[in-house]
């Protein structure tokens, strides 16, 4: 609706600019009427990405970079978003040369050009979603932070109370339990629903902010945490090396307890952080699309990576082959077909439609139900399934895609099922979200365990959705909490720059040139920033910061020396240091290539020594 409004009142406003007589008055309406067009235009593109407008998973991929990205499932918006934005340069251009001959008739609606052109940009959707993203507030935040100490349940030592299962956990992708309901898709998922008949049937599982997409959804449902990413409003994470590094998350607990950890999945690992995110947990084996298209060479591939009777293969492969390790283990994957906005078919599934198959994601969700339910049944004949514990959830809520409309039609909620021979089968309706998946998987096998970050155990405890107060508002008062997981590397002995590889190396830790470093009024470091696919360019960052932080910035020379404004030309590319002072000012930049940043270089410019 704000959409409509926003681009009426865009349109009006552009007849009324030839009320306008001054070309430079006339010029700034026109570009103002230009971004907002453009913007509208960008949010329909992003709506149609993520079925929810401009939301966290956009910004999220938008700083973390989008290696990976399906991108030929879209190839049609993108050409139709660069069409749209070439047609609104050339109006406003034609708008701004020609005077039209109603131009005397307009003239009475001068005044009223402001007030049409300042509402079309209050209600333009694009900005609103922005501004709720960047100044979102919690109505109850200081009611919790003073009432409340025990709404995160902090890393604690998990005790097996006996033998260690084994586990599979099974992502399925977007595959919500809404297309198990028979008044909306009839005889759709006619597998699982029968498998759900067998297994403990979470029926009620919630998506919070920050949750609902994939690397979130994994996240949340390991972690129990949202996934927030430290300056949002520019900052690229994809140049830290560690993925939320002092989370305890399900895969940091399994490793205490000798479990051998794989996680296997058929798109880019680099989509997301995916691979960052598995590697920084506890996991031994960590395998994307290159490493498993070369196990199933003779696979053909969908614009995401694997079809998922191909990931299947492996994964019962795996199953088998770690079958006779002496260590407990877990296997983690991740399918694909299911993606939206209209699903892939796999090849096994040729021929199989869902009734008259118009309907392409509900044809993929089908045959991925087929699929799944083929896997379950074969493991559960396993004469190892008696040691294992096999869990099946989506990874998040389905996106725009072709069955949106009918989604919308019924009470939408994630997918949660656990198979397991020591716990009798039944559905459990009480509310949860995904934070209270990674708890009450560990009590299944065994682990005695009340909760994990937001996460409850939900066979003995309240979900926190349940509680007085929103879980919104409970996750934004530990925000700063959550943020500081991402724990930044500290300057030491080992502090090296190391130009060939663009790397600076913290000891164990490591990072990508380039880098803004901020350091709080004791010279520890409080922050990373990167500048990488989208995001703000560093020389905007130093410059929006004017000389209020202690900070250390690596670059290109070139950009360094345009900042400090030094007319110097470079044969090459090489890359410069350059330290501020904010206690008296002082500024010291070093040509990389010539002179050594260490520690003890860093230590006697900020320590003045």
């Amino acid at each position: 609706m704000f959409f409509i409004f926003s681009t009426s009142l865009s349109i009006i406003s552009l007849v009324f600019t030839q009320a306008v007589h001054q070309r430079r008055v006339r010029a700034i309406y026109l570009l103002l009427i230009l971004i907002n067009l453009i913007s509208l235009g960008f949010y329909l593109f992003l709506d149609f990405l993520s079925g929810d407008g401009v939301n966290d998973a956009v910004l999220y991929h938008f700083y973390f970079g989008i290696t990976g990205f399906g991108i030929h499932d879209y190839i049609a918006p993108i050409f139709l978003l660069v069409t749209y934005i070439f047609v609104c340069f050339v109006l406003i251009f034609i708008f701004f040369i020609k005077d039209f001959k109603t131009k005397n008739f307009l003239l009475s609606f001068y005044y009223a050009l402001p007030i049409f052109l300042i509402s079309s940009l209050v209600i333009n959707p694009f900005f609103q979603d922005l501004h709720k993203l960047y100044f979102k507030t919690g109505g109850d935040n200081l009611k919790v932070e003073i009432s409340n100490q025990n709404f995160f349940v902090r890393a604690n030592e998990q005790t097996f109370l006996n033998r260690k299962k084994n586990i599979i956990y099974l992502y399925l992708e977007q595959f919500e339990r809404t297309y198990f309901d028979e008044s909306i898709f009839p005889g759709l998922t006619p597998n699982l629903k029968r498998l759900e008949g067998e297994a403990v049937s979470f029926t009620n599982i919630h998506s919070p902010k920050s949750t609902n997409w994939t690397i979130a959804g994994m996240v949340a449902s390991q972690c129990g945490i949202p996934l927030l990413v430290p300056n949002y409003r520019g900052n690229s994470m994809s140049g830290m090396d560690l993925f939320l590094p002092l989370a305890n998350c399900l895969g940091d607990i399994l490793t205490k307890h000798q479990y051998d950890l794989n996680y296997l999945g058929g798109s880019n690992l680099d989509f997301g952080g995916k691979g960052k995110f598995y590697n920084s947990h506890g996991f031994k084996t960590v395998e994307g699309l290159q490493k498993l298209h070369k196990i199933v060479s003779n696979s053909s591939l969908s614009p995401w990576g694997l079809y998922d009777d191909d990931l299947y293969k492996v994964l019962t492969e795996r199953y088998n082959k770690l079958n006779g390790s002496e260590n407990p283990f877990g296997i983690f994957a991740l399918t694909l077909d299911t993606h939206h906005p209209d699903g892939y078919i796999s090849n096994s599934c040729e021929g199989l439609i869902y009734q008259d198959g118009k309907n392409p994601i509900l044809n993929a969700v089908h045959c991925a139900d087929q699929l799944a339910g083929k896997f379950i049944d074969n493991l559960r004949l396993s004469p190892a399934y008696a040691n294992t514990t096999l869990v099946v959830t989506s990874d998040h809520l389905a996106l725009k895609n072709t069955a949106t409309s009918m989604l919308e039609m019924g009470d939408r909620k994630n997918l949660f099922l656990i198979f397991d021979q020591g716990i009798n089968s039944k559905k459990i309706s009480k509310p949860g979200t995904v934070f209270d998946i990674a708890p009450t998987v560990l009590s299944v096998m065994g682990s005695h365990t009340k909760g994990l970050g937001f996460g409850r155990n939900l066979f003995f405890e309240s979900s926190l959705i349940e509680s007085d107060l929103s879980i919104e508002s409970i996750v934004e008062s530990y925000k700063k909490d959550i943020l500081l997981l991402w724990s930044f590397p500290q300057i030491n002995n080992n502090f090296e720059v190391v130009l060939k590889n663009k790397v600076i190396n913290f000891g164990s830790r490591q990072t990508k040139l380039p880098i803004l470093i901020l350091f709080n009024d004791e010279f520890d470091i409080e922050e990373m920033r990167f500048d990488f696919y989208f995001s703000n360019p560093l020389i905007n960052e130093v410059k929006s910061i004017k000389a209020s932080k202690n900070l250390i910035w690596i670059d290109k020379c070139e950009t360094i020396l345009y900042y400090m404004k030094v007319d110097l030309v470079l044969d090459e590319i090489q890359y410069c240091s350059y330290m501020f002072r904010k206690s008296d000012g002082s500024y010291l930049i070093n040509d990389l290539q010539q002179e050594t940043l260490d520690h003890n270089a860093i230590d006697s410019f900020f320590y003045n020594r």
